[in-house]
């Protein structure tokens, strides 16, 4: 008595839901009940549906008959319609009761648009095929009982019978079935709403195209034009999924509209890659993300390739559904990096790449079949992408405005200093003006020239570097010397005679007059050793320049009466320190020579490496 007690209250209850949640479902829907105040409704509550997995070939004429006498149909609202890129054919089967007293016509509408094949079938109370007709997107776009982009089907049903109609949708790609019954009434309404929002959702779109076009021709920044490229694939992926590409470019060939829809996902996820590592300017904070970027970029511009004539591949439409997800999902992260680095723009660009998210998220996972197609989730995907686009372009105008404002505040700054220094830096112009004469008439009269090269000689150089010395430590600037000996010089004297020697002194000195320009200073201080100083330069940018002298040197040839002599010459970097003199400084650059030299000569080497 107590264990059947315990059966009633406890186990019986576990077992009944047991057996809803497991045993799937085989009852028949309720017939949907058609009178005169009918507008519209989605089958999905009134339909069975027969899954049939796997198949890819077409099936024979008379499937219908076979497929109705099947077992396996399962109420609609029991499973999933959304079968994602799976290779299968869905058959639905209705029952429509018409209480009207007389013949009426209904239209029978499938959404998306993308589905290859729409095939419907209407039998009477007897039983006898009524009504037979071939739809969908492998169809040239006219054939349809009505020039919009869903397929409509004009049903006429027997007034106080029932008829039964079955539907079978097959798709070279995603699968999502909806099917929804509409009155002339409602018919009328809803492909005038849905072809008025959808002309203004890509109407937006191509104004913001032309906006973001004169904006770039007239700036001629490369961000409005890697935006503008993005927006025209937007609008043209937009134009594919709502079938408005079908129905106004290429009505007759239904095969491209299946190609041009991946192609259109794969190079606007490309661009969307590019455009991010642009207008973040990821190249100078996120190098490495950059040249990650800069690879999927080129990946999506692969599968982009690739999807025009693999478009009926299943894999490459997986990987090209994913890879707009996953750019998405890859930029949102980078822009909130953005915005925690305080980009200029990045806040708007932030938000904008939040509503492509959803809009790609949506498209992508009802694709994949993640979740049941909703014709307002599909229809809101094109909102979300046209806020996108919209922010996109206030983001580029914020980035703009932000540096506007900056360089006005630099000039403000650059302003006041200017003002507040005035006085003071009139005196120290007429100062270093009466030295630099005071210099050049000393250097005269000593007669500061080299004769045999052209360039300072020691005694002009040495005043002249104290004189820059001076000034450097004046307004506290950078100084350098550079020392540089030409390798193996008395070699060439004894091999070649003093004659080739002074020739090779010549060609230095006057590819030393051709380099150095500005206030630097550069002469011969003996022999084969040169001394060149620099103003206003670090001892890292005096190498540079060095190595660019050394490679200079390098390629000159000194003709001989048999062939050409090759120079080579090893320099010696050092930077000045306050408090210390010019010979010092030049004793710096001279241990760093001998050390070039040590190393194997025509190489440059800094005082900071060998300092100890």
């Amino acid at each position: 008595m107590r264990g059947g007690l315990f059966y009633c209250t406890c186990l019986r209850p576990v077992f009944i839901l047991a057996a809803v949640f497991l045993c799937p479902s085989v009852a028949k829907s309720a017939p949907l009940k058609l009178d005169q105040n009918f507008e519209s409704e989605n089958l999905r509550p009134y339909c069975e549906a027969l899954i049939r997995t796997g198949v890819r070939k077409e099936e024979p004429a008379h499937s219908v008959n076979e497929i109705r006498g099947r077992e396996g149909w399962r109420a609609c609202r029991d499973i999933s319609l959304s079968r994602g890129y799976a290779q299968d054919v869905v058959w639905i089967r209705a029952t429509l009761q018409n209480d009207t007293g007389k013949n009426t016509t209904y239209y029978l509408e499938s959404t998306p648009t993308w589905i290859s094949k729409v095939t419907v079938y209407q039998f009477g109370s007897d039983g006898r095929l009524e009504f037979k007709r071939d739809y969908g997107a492998d169809l040239p776009f006219y054939d349809r009982d009505f020039a919009v982009p869903p397929v409509y089907a004009a049903l006429t049903l027997e007034g106080g019978r029932k008829n039964v109609i079955y539907v079978r949708l097959q798709s070279e790609g995603s699968l999502p079935v909806n099917l929804v019954l509409h009155s002339r009434k409602s018919f009328e309404k809803d492909r005038t709403f849905w072809s008025t929002f959808n002309g203004i959702i890509l109407g937006g779109v191509l104004l913001l195209v032309l906006y973001n076009l004169g904006i770039f021709w007239s700036l001629r920044d490369w961000d409005y034009l890697v935006y503008v490229i993005f927006t025209l694939w937007a609008a043209i992926f937009l134009g594919s999924v709502y079938g408005y590409s079908f129905q106004f470019f290429w009505p007759e060939s239904p095969d491209m509209h299946l190609r041009i829809t991946w192609v259109a996902v794969s190079l606007g996820s490309a661009t969307i890659y590019l455009f991010v590592r642009q207008f973040l300017n990821l190249k100078t904070y996120m190098p490495r993300t950059a040249l990650v970027f800069l690879g999927l970029f080129y990946v999506a511009v692969l599968t982009g390739i690739l999807s025009w004539p693999l478009a009926h591949n299943p894999l490459l439409q997986k990987v090209s559904n994913g890879m707009g997800v996953a750019a998405t999902a890859l930029v949102l992260s980078v822009s909130i990096y953005g915005v925690l680095r305080r980009l200029p723009g990045a806040r708007v660009f932030l938000a904008a790449l939040f509503f492509l998210l959803l809009s790609l998220m949506s498209i992508g996972l009802m694709n994949r079949g993640l979740f049941e197609f909703s014709e307002g989730v599909h229809r809101a995907s094109g909102v979300a992408l046209m806020m996108n686009l919209s922010l996109l372009s206030f983001a580029l105008a914020a980035k703009i405005r932000a540096i506007h404002r900056e360089k006005e505040r630099a000039e403000s700054r650059a302003r006041k200093i200017l003002e507040a220094s005035r006085d003071d830096l009139e005196r120290r112009v007429a100062r270093r003006t009466a030295e630099l004469e005071q210099a050049r008439q000393t250097a005269e009269y000593l007669a500061s020239i080299d004769v045999l090269t052209g360039i300072k000689n020691r005694r002009a150089l040495i005043d002249l570097g104290r004189v820059l010395l001076e000034r450097s430590s004046e307004a506290n600037t950078p100084l350098s010397a550079i020392l540089m000996d030409l390798d193996h010089f008395k070699e060439i004297n004894d091999s070649h005679g003093h004659g080739v020697g002074d020739t090779v002194l010549e060609a230095v000195g006057e590819l030393l007059t051709e380099l150095v320009e500005g206030h630097d200073v550069v002469g011969r201080l003996g022999g084969e050793e040169f001394l060149i100083i620099r103003a206003n330069g670090t001892e890292i940018v005096a190498a540079r320049f060095a190595e660019q002298v050394r490679r200079q040197i390098e390629m000159l040839n000194i003709p001989l009466e048999r062939g050409g002599l090759m120079v080579t010459a090893s320099f010696g970097v050092s930077e000045w320190i306050e408090g210390q003199s010019l010979e010092e400084l030049i004793e710096c650059a001279d241990r760093a020579l001998y050390c070039a030299k040590d190393r194997g000569r025509n190489r440059v080497v800094q005082f900071s490496e060998i300092r100890e």
